[in-house]
């Protein structure tokens, strides 16, 4: 039997949880996340987790449930930010692309990067994902398929490792010997360590379940002062030994003019408004105490008000909250107005704040609380901002499908007709293939122009606008017409011999489609000459038993809507062995030439004295460059650009301007590609996912690589698609890193700049805590960065409570609520960036423990020493009866289910 020492205002509390803070208790004594409570999902076999929840509130019509419950608006889902608690509005998602410094779940979620190997599985489908892979800490114990978890939830009756359930398997416990007390994670310590207010096990399993110490009804103390007056007012504890005292007002800050020497607080010239519940908070090994002191101020006084926060702006559909401070004797009645406007049925005023839901534009302006007595009225105003959102509208100028002919120049402009904040602007292809080099993005990419379009531009082109309220697209088509193609098949020039069957096929192409026709140059075909009409682009001429007199040029012409291309033959119908011009082109299929050079296209003719003269013509409906120069049947091109390309035609013209042959040449130009780096320069912490894009536009194929200058790439470094990946960047990693882009043309380079800041501006103390009905609590978030950071605290889902005060950078919460309860966001940002971070808190009720107290004494005086005994109580079912023979040995076994293990007498 122990024995404990405690003062007389020690009191007994009923009742005790098996399962530590933040579990939940199955009926079947299985303890699961609490978080888990009331989430729409079973975790327990009974399924009490999902017992006695609340019915979730009917959403909108415009709004989207969350899988908790939870009425969001319906613009918020799929925006890659998690607006539900869950996580659930940015689930089955389609082409979700997680962005830098997010790290994406199996189900396609993305969560924050600093989340990743934290030790929890974060992703909303709970599969771990992003605890896979990680290297565990010493104070960790690592899972069959990679997770680490930590030691205290080894074979703690949970299954934390979701893939094998490895952390539930071979749990043969050892024991500690009867002086000892085992901690969760195995190791044993002594037995009068459990529960003296410090931390002997590594997880912090001594210090779970202890009774906590508490303050009987005779420590409150109620205080009344006149007005104007000084109150002092004592700590008063019996508890040994000496405590640390903080002092503090319920539900409020302590007066400017209060001070305090630890044991007493001190409040000179009292007012109205300093009335109220005073709490001493004492600190012992064993826990913590408040005392409270109650001081009701007598006498009149007119009212004070003042509102806080004087400035806010709030989110357009979100919620805000003006807080009214008031002070007076009697105490002041609080009402609250809006200036210029009447309040709507969306502004509620409860408990001397007003709350303003699902907030419109209408809600900005100036708002007063009036606060009245019988001795007076006094009144604070407030300003309220109002950030719009406004999903984009787009549309596109001069229309979504254009025609244009080949060679000419077209745009499609992307005009943002609503959207707050603007919205950026991106055109893409529908393909996703890349722009041509002839293709441009201007005006910050509103618009996408096409200068002297070939078909490779042809297609469906994608405006995307895109801001906090959303997210669209429009459809542009670009169709292009050119000059009908056409083509001889037969040999220019043609020989036959009288009587014989000639038969000329033209081929053409061209959208629209041609029509195609036979004609000979300044005569009419002969009647024995037929000409079939044009089908699929194809015309045929045959002339039968030839002579003398159908010598000459035959012309093929196709005819369309964008234009006119005719090719000539020559035919020669020989008597005797005659001599015919041999025409030639030099690379008659196609010369390629870059950017910015030179190049020659040389037409020559063999085989006759007759004079022809050549000439060269563009027979694509461009035109020859203005700089070039023809000599001698060559074509001289100086300075090549893009336009240049396209089909050539060599002319030879005899006397009379009568076109002989006609013979063909393609140019094709070439550019070397242009680089885009995303981003050029940035800045990284130590271990963070750092990705940059080097994407080229050109003729294709490109090749992209990318190099370190001055060193080069480490093994954590990976380059794929044109991206270089910074697998848990390091300091060492600072530098410039150069993408080289090449094609048949030359090549390009670009230089990005990547930063490691060793500082980072969040090192956050715990992810987690837990507070109990009524009690205080601080939620810390250490801040460190040069130049140092601001930092904010928020919660997500709703403000913040009237309970809730941001303190030295803490949170801290007076007397909690059960509303308390949730995920608050600090959040700090410098020059050198931003991060963000959470702290869950849990709230629940106080445990109750059923002691037996035994006392040395029936009759307390003041001053007495007193010895409480507690005796453990015992169960009918483990008292066993034991029958021994007179002389032999009897071995008696100290049977009980409690846990933690004992200490045995």
């Amino acid at each position: 039997m122990q024995k404990l020492r405690f003062g007389v205002s020690f009191i007994s509390l009923k009742g005790i949880t098996t399962c530590p803070p933040g579990q939940f208790q199955c009926d079947g004594s299985r303890c699961v996340d609490e978080r888990r409570r009331c989430d729409s999902r079973p975790d327990c076999a009974d399924r009490s987790d999902e017992a006695d929840c609340e019915k979730p509130k009917a959403c909108q019509p415009d709004e989207f449930r969350c899988g908790d419950g939870q009425c969001i608006k319906e613009f918020l889902k799929c925006d890659r930010r998690y607006d539900c608690q869950d996580g659930s509005d940015e689930l089955s998602c389609a082409g979700v692309v997680c962005p830098p410094g997010t790290f994406r779940c199996d189900n396609g979620s993305c969560i924050d990067l600093f989340l990743r190997c934290d030790g929890r599985g974060d992703c909303p489908d709970r599969s771990g994902a992003d605890e896979r892979g990680c290297p565990c800490s010493p104070s960790q114990w690592q899972c069959d398929f990679g997770q680490c978890l930590d030691r205290s939830k080894l074979c703690d009756g949970t299954v934390d490792c979701p893939d094998d359930n490895s952390d539930e398997r071979d749990c043969g416990i050892p024991g500690c010997t009867p002086d000892k007390f085992r901690c969760s994670d195995g190791t044993c310590i002594p037995a009068e360590n459990k529960c003296n207010g410090r931390r002997e096990c590594r997880d912090g399993s001594d210090e779970r379940n202890c009774l906590p110490p508490t303050v009987t009804p005779d420590l409150v103390e109620t205080r009344t002062a006149p007005f104007g007056s000084t109150v002092v007012m004592d700590c008063k504890t019996t508890l040994d030994p000496p405590l640390a005292y903080t002092w503090y007002k319920q539900g409020g800050v302590l007066p400017l003019e209060a001070t305090t020497n630890g044991v007493q607080l001190t409040i000179p010239d009292v007012k109205g408004e300093d009335a109220g519940t005073y709490i001493c908070t004492a600190k012992s090994p064993v826990g913590t105490i408040d005392v409270p002191t109650i001081l009701i101020v007598t006498g009149r006084s007119p009212p004070t008000a003042r509102v806080e926060p004087e400035r806010q702006t709030i989110m357009q559909g979100s919620s805000g909250e003006l807080r009214c401070i008031v002070g007076g004797i009697p105490r002041p009645t609080v009402s609250w107005s809006k200036v210029g406007a009447d309040l709507s049925n969306r502004h509620r005023v409860k408990e001397d704040n007003l709350y303003i839901s699902d907030v419109t534009v209408e809600d900005r302006g100036l708002y007063v609380c009036r606060a009245e007595n019988r001795d007076g009225s006094a009144q604070a105003s407030a300003i309220v901002e109002v950030e719009r959102r406004e999903v984009p509208a787009i549309e596109l100028y001069p229309e979504a499908t254009q025609t244009v002919i080949r060679g000419g120049s077209s745009l499609f402009q992307c005009r943002v007709t609503a959207g707050i904040p603007t919205p950026t602007v991106e055109w893409v292809r529908a393909d996703g293939s890349p722009f041509t080099s002839s293709t441009e993005i201007l005006n910050g990419g509103g618009v996408i122009k096409f200068n002297r379009v070939t078909l490779d531009e042809e297609g469906t082109y994608i405006c995307t606008a895109e801001n906090f309220g959303g997210r669209v697209t429009a459809q542009a088509v670009l169709q292009i017409q050119g000059a009908p193609t056409v083509k001889i098949i037969q040999a220019n020039p043609y020989r036959v011999r009288p009587g014989e069957t000639v038969r000329f096929e033209c081929l053409s192409e061209g959208d629209p489609r041609p029509n195609v026709s036979w004609r000979k140059l300044r005569h009419p075909l002969v009647s024995y000459a037929a000409s079939d009409e044009s089908v699929d682009g194809k015309a045929l001429l045959e002339i039968r038993r030839v002579s003398q007199s159908d010598s000459g040029v035959y012309i093929c012409s196709a005819r369309s809507s964008a234009g006119v291309t005719e090719e000539r033959i020559q035919l020669i119908v020989e008597e005797t062995d005659s001599v015919v011009p041999e025409v030639m082109v030099e690379d008659r299929v196609t010369t390629t030439a870059t950017v910015n050079s030179s190049v020659e296209l040389r037409c020559f003719v063999r085989g006759t004295d007759e004079d022809i003269y050549l000439k060269w013509t563009r027979t694509d409906g461009g035109q020859i460059p203005v700089n070039h120069r023809l000599q001698d049947g060559v074509l001289y091109i100086p300075n090549v650009q893009p336009e240049d390309a396209g089909e050539y035609s060599c002319l030879g013209i005899v006397e009379g301007d009568v076109i002989l042959f006609t013979a063909r040449a393609r140019l094709a130009v070439v550019a070397p590609p242009r680089i885009q780096l995303n981003p050029p320069r940035q800045t990284a912490r130590p271990g963070d996912i750092v990705r940059i894009q080097c994407s080229a536009i050109g003729d294709q194929p490109i090749a992209i690589d990318w190099s370190r200058i001055g060193g080069y790439l480490s093994p954590s470094m990976v380059q794929a698609g044109g991206i270089l990946t910074f697998q848990g960047i390091t300091a060492n990693d600072t530098g410039r890193y150069l993408c080289t882009a090449a094609n048949a043309a030359g090549k390009a380079e670009g230089v990005a700049e990547v930063f490691v800041n060793e500082e980072t501006p969040l090192d956050y103390v715990r992810k987690e805590e837990t507070a109990f009905v009524g009690s205080n609590i601080q939620l810390k978030c250490a801040v460190s960065g040069s130049p140092a950071p601001q930092l904010d605290w928020s919660k997500d889902g709703g403000p913040l409570l009237d309970n809730a005060r941001v303190i030295n950078n803490e949170l801290w919460l007076r007397d909690v609520r059960m509303e308390n309860a949730g995920r608050y966001i600090c959040t700090a940002s410098n020059s050198a960036g931003r991060t963000r971070d959470y702290v869950i808190l849990n709230v629940r009720a106080v445990p109750t423990l059923e002691v037996k107290i035994e006392s040395n004494k029936e009759v307390v005086n003041m001053g007495d020493t007193l010895d409480l005994r507690f005796p453990p109580t015992v169960t009918p079912d483990l008292v066993e009866t034991r029958t021994a023979p007179f002389g032999s040995t009897v071995v008696m076994d100290c049977k009980t289910t409690l846990d933690p293990p004992l200490a045995y007498t």
